[in-house]
């Protein structure tokens, strides 16, 4: 397991908080958390305070977000050469 700036823990996809296990939202349901945020400042509706939180929030979303498509990318790569090696795939696929 691993610890985050978040507080939280990840392991095999699940985030553990205190002993709490927290399942991975889907990428669609963090990418319209994030969407919501940016309407929400678009808007303008909220104080300071609130405003600083909610960027916060949108950053770690966001990143969240880029390590899950760099994950992804990786993971089409790999399965490229995998059928690169045995004679499926051409290497300008």
């Amino acid at each position: 397991m691993l610890g985050n700036s978040d507080g939280l823990y990840r392991q095999g996809g699940a985030k553990y908080n205190r002993g709490i296990i927290m399942p991975q939202k889907s990428f669609q349901k963090q990418f319209e958390e994030l969407e919501k945020i940016v309407a929400s400042f678009e808007s303008g509706k909220f104080d300071l305070d609130e405003g600083l939180e909610k960027f916060e929030e949108g950053l770690k979303i966001a990143n969240e977000l880029k390590k899950r498509l760099k994950e992804a990318e990786n993971k089409l790569e790999e399965i490229k050469v995998k059928f690169a090696n045995e004679g499926l795939v051409t290497s300008n696929s």
